[in-house]
């Protein structure tokens, strides 16, 4: 019925100021956006041997796979799929050639 929770900010899920995180533990901090990701500081960063925190905003109507569906289960309680059954799922030739790893 439309009932969400722990979604986003609206629905009481909230996240840290990933600045202050970052600048409490001595790492580097940097937000990428169109006109970052690709310049002299993103690169000495991605090199550094140094912790570096990178924020990656998406938007939020982006769809992402693969992705572990999750689900409520009669007692309530969440349950998610294991590792190895993600959606979309794999063809059964996929699963013969990878799945003998697991």
């Amino acid at each position: 019925n439309n009932h969400y929770v722990g979604c986003d900010e609206l629905t009481g899920l909230g996240f840290p100021s990933w600045e202050k995180l970052a600048e409490s533990y001595s790492f580097s901090f940097y937000e990428l956006n169109t006109s970052t990701v690709f310049d002299k500081t993103f690169f000495e960063l991605l090199d550094s041997i140094k912790p570096v925190i990178f924020i990656v905003k998406l938007d939020p109507d982006q769809l992402y796979f693969p992705k572990i569906g999750s689900r409520i289960s009669l007692s309530g309680s969440m349950e998610s799929k294991p590792l190895h059954m993600m959606d979309p799922p794999l063809e059964s030739s996929q699963i013969s050639k990878y799945l003998k790893y697991l």
